[in-house]
C-alpha cells in the first residue's frame, strides 16, 4: 500500500490571497442624470410634411434639390435633464446620436448629393435624405448607422441642458419624375439616442422619436406645344423706316407660343424657405414659382445673339442689310431683349390645369454688314422650352 501526503496549507493561502484581491478592489465611476424642474426627458413627435402639392419642372436637371423642409423646436418644448458630477469628481460626456429606423432602399446607383443615404420616396425620379442640421455633424446625411450629433459634457457642478434636434427632409431628383404621392407612412423613423461615458443612472436612452406625418403629391410639370406659330411680318417700303433720320426697323409684330395640356404649376419649397415646428405646426415660407425657359436657334443663322437678330433665308430676290429680332412681350411699352442662347424665362402659375401662352414680338432691324436692299425677307427658328 503506497501511502500519499496532501498539503493544504499552500491552497489555504492562495484562496486567502484571491479573497483580498476581490474585497478590495476600486470602484468604477458612476453618475446620475433626473429631469429637470419636471420636464419631459424625452419628447415623440410626428411633424408634417409641410406643402401638400409641389410642381416639378419635367426639364428640371437630376440632382436638383426639389423641395426642402427644415424641422426645428424651440428649448422650452425639447427634452431636459440634469446631471450630476460623477461619483470620482471625473468629467464625463453624454453622447447623442442620431439613426434611421427602418428606411425603404437607397435609391440604386447614386453617386450625388448624400450618396449612401439617398433613398426611394416611392415616386419616381425622387429620392429623399433626412439631413441633420445642427451638432457636430450638421450637414451630414442620417443612416441607420447612428451619427454622433453633440458631445455634453459634465464636469464638477450639476449640469442642466436640453437636446437640440433641428433636422432638414430633403428631396431630390433622380431621374425622370412621374406624377405621385410621398407618403410619411412610408418615411423611417427618426431616433436620437444618449449615452454616457461612464454608467449613468436615470438616463432616458432616446430623448427623441421622430416619426412625420402627411403626404406630399408631386406633379410632373410640362405641356404639349400646340403648333409652331406663323408670324405674317407685313410688307415695308426700306424708304419709310431705314436711312437717315428713320427708325431703322418696322413696328413689333406680337405672337404666342402657345402651349396646350399643361399640368397645374403651383411651385415648390426649395432650400430653406419652409420651415415645421416639431408641436404640429408649419411655418410656410414663400413658394418658389414655376417656370419657364425658352431659347432659340435660328435656322439661317444669327447676326447677332446678344440682341436676339437672326438672318433671313439666302434665297433668290431676298432682301440684305436686315435681320429679324425677336423679343419678349411682358406688357410693357417696349419688350424685353434676349440673346438666343440664354433665352428667357417666364414665371408660370396656375392652380387648375389647361392652356398657357408664351407671349413674343418680332419686327426687321437693320444689321449686318450688307447694303440695304428690298426682298424676300423670311427666315425661321427652333425653340426650346425647358419646364423647372
Amino acid at each position: 500500500m503506497q501511502e500519499t501526503t496532501v498539503t493544504i496549507k499552500p491552497i489555504f493561502k492562495i484562496f486567502l490571497l484571491s479573497s483580498t484581491l476581490f474585497s478590495g478592489g476600486a470602484f468604477a465611476a458612476t453618475a446620475v442624470c433626473d429631469s429637470y424642474l419636471g420636464r419631459p426627458t424625452n419628447v415623440n413627435q410626428t411633424p408634417r410634411l409641410g406643402a401638400t402639392t409641389i410642381s416639378i419642372g419635367a426639364d428640371t436637371p437630376i440632382g436638383t434639390v426639389l423641395h426642402q423642409v427644415n424641422f426645428t423646436r424651440n428649448a422650452a418644448a425639447s427634452p431636459w435633464i440634469s446631471c450630476r458630477p460623477s461619483s470620482d469628481g471625473s468629467t464625463y460626456n453624454i453622447a447623442q446620436y442620431l439613426a434611421l429606423s427602418a428606411p425603404p432602399a437607397l435609391v440604386p446607383g447614386w453617386t450625388g448629393q448624400y450618396a449612401g443615404a439617398l433613398y426611394q420616396s416611392g415616386v419616381s425620379g425622387i429620392g429623399f435624405a433626412i439631413v441633420n442640421r445642427d451638432g457636430t455633424t450638421s450637414g451630414q446625411a442620417v443612416t441607420p448607422t447612428p451619427t454622433l450629433k453633440w458631445q455634453t459634457p459634465i464636469a464638477a457642478t450639476i449640469f442642466n441642458f436640453y437636446y437640440g434636434n433641428a433636422l432638414s427632409l430633403v428631396l431630390v431628383k433622380t431621374g425622370p419624375i412621374s406624377t405621385g404621392t410621398i407618403s410619411a407612412a412610408t418615411l423611417p423613423t427618426v431616433r436620437l439616442t444618449a449615452a454616457g461615458t461612464i454608467p449613468v443612472t436615470g438616463l432616458d436612452t432616446t430623448p427623441w422619436t421622430i416619426q412625420f406625418s402627411g403626404d406630399i403629391q408631386v406633379i410632373n410639370s410640362t405641356c404639349n406645344v400646340t403648333s409652331s406659330p406663323n408670324v405674317p411680318m407685313g410688307k415695308y417700303a426700306i424708304e419709310n423706316y431705314f436711312g437717315s433720320g428713320k427708325p431703322n426697323n418696322t413696328p413689333w409684330v406680337p405672337f404666342s407660343i402657345t402651349l396646350s395640356g399643361c399640368a397645374i404649376f403651383n411651385g415648390n419649397y426649395t432650400g430653406s424657405t419652409n420651415a415645421g415646428v416639431f408641436d404640429g405646426d408649419v411655418t410656410y415660407g414663400v413658394r418658389q414659382t414655376n417656370y419657364l425657359q425658352t431659347t432659340f436657334a435660328p435656322v439661317n443663322g444669327v447676326i447677332d445673339d446678344a440682341k436676339g437678330i437672326m438672318r433671313l433665308q439666302s434665297v433668290a430676290n431676298s432682301a440684305t442689310g436686315v435681320g429679324i429680332q425677336l423679343a419678349q412681350d411682358t406688357g410693357a411699352v417696349d419688350p424685353v431683349l434676349f440673346s438666343f442662347s440664354a433665352g428667357f424665362r417666364q414665371n408660370v402659375s396656375t392652380s387648375m390645369p389647361g392652356s398657357f401662352a408664351i407671349p413674343m414680338k418680332a419686327r426687321y432691324i437693320q444689321a449686318g454688314s450688307d447694303p440695304l436692299k428690298p426682298g424676300l425677307a423670311n427666315s425661321s427658328t427652333v425653340f426650346t422650352i425647358n419646364y423647372r
